[in-house]
């Protein structure tokens, strides 16, 4: 794929990761997004795989607003002790998206 052209000045656009901020009920968290970006405007482009960056921050950013992630850690520590070591890793990961960060897919 060739450079994408800017929507909005018409400009070649760069490859290039900047600082990208999300908030969830009143939290923040800022990370790397990589994406196509235009130096003339703020205008920016993402693939679907740049789209799986925001995806994972914004569901670890949804577990950590709930307070799901004490919860999952000390779930998941518990099944891992009555699970044998070696199965764990044949197991598919899990269907629900804010289980991610502590198993991801």
């Amino acid at each position: 794929m060739g450079s994408p052209i800017c929507p909005e000045t018409g400009a070649p656009m760069h490859r290039d990761v900047r600082l990208m901020t999300l908030t969830y009920k009143g939290e923040s968290l800022t990370f790397d997004m990589p994406g196509w970006y235009c130096e003339q405007s703020e205008e920016s482009i993402h693939t679907g795989e740049d789209m799986k960056v925001s995806d994972r921050m914004l569901n670890r950013l949804k577990t950590h607003s709930e307070g799901l992630g004490r919860e999952v850690i000390s779930t998941s520590c518990s099944l891992a002790r009555s699970i044998p070591a070696k199965s764990l890793f044949l197991q598919k990961p899990p269907l629900y998206p804010f289980l991610w960060p502590f198993f991801p897919p």
